[in-house]
């Protein structure tokens, strides 16, 4: 069975790949931060880590970490958009998350940040917080009627990806250190004095922590590779 089947056959959750539209749209609100990425890895290695991305979420959804199999049915798109830091081990991108089940009585959509660090050569990727989106916030938009791809990601342009360039058009490395250190990722009980000390060698181990914790409760005899 191809990855295209196996997808469509997923019952409560759907990837769908838009890979080819960060290739093939020409969105002027988002062109500088295309080229700017790009410039980063180059068009080939940009390419090659979203389709890492594209694995990575397949087998969340086979293996239910996207959500329950008693979720409402949703449609994931994965963001035409990386965001890579100057030193290009960490990324930011976000899942625009659908509610596509005609019987829900839902009003809202949302996005998930979604992050990426390159830890001893290899990628490992993990969700962020969630922005809850109300439907009205679109003027004149139906709020029966499931926000289309394009909206939410004009909706992340400006939610999630508006400090990745500075006023110059570079890279805001502060950006990427206020997404992937403090508060959010140490123990509850660290002291003000004890998150200070920590340094990328901690954080990326609180990252590891936070991608061991999405197969705690899948049992390892039932992982769908």
């Amino acid at each position: 069975m191809d990855i295209l089947n196996q997808e469509i056959n997923l019952k409560y959750y759907f990837v769908i790949f838009v890979f080819m539209c960060s290739f093939s749209c020409n969105d002027n609100d988002r062109s500088s931060h295309i080229e700017k990425s790009k410039e980063q890895l180059g068009d080939s290695e940009y390419k090659r880590i979203y389709s890492l991305i594209s694995d990575t979420l397949q087998k969340w959804s086979l293996n239910h970490i996207l959500g329950s199999p008693d979720s409402t049915q949703n449609i994931i798109y994965i963001d035409s958009l990386l965001c890579f830091n100057l030193k290009q081990n960490r990324l930011i991108s976000s899942l625009l998350i659908v509610d596509s089940d005609k019987a829900s009585e839902s009003t809202a959509d949302g996005i998930f940040y979604f992050y990426g660090e390159k830890i001893a050569n290899q990628w490992y990727f993990f969700k962020g917080p969630y922005i809850h989106i109300p439907r009205d916030i679109v003027k004149n938009h139906n709020i029966h009627t499931p926000l289309s791809y394009q909206q939410l990601h004009q909706i992340a342009l400006k939610e999630v990806y508006s400090g990745y360039l500075n006023r110059n058009g570079e890279i805001n490395e502060n950006w990427f250190t206020s997404k992937f250190e403090g508060n959010g990722w140490v123990n509850w009980d660290d002291t003000p004095e004890k998150i200070k000390s920590y340094t990328r060698k901690d954080y990326e181990q609180f990252h590891l922590r936070k991608v061991r914790g999405n197969w705690y409760g899948v049992k390892k005899d039932s992982i769908i590779p």
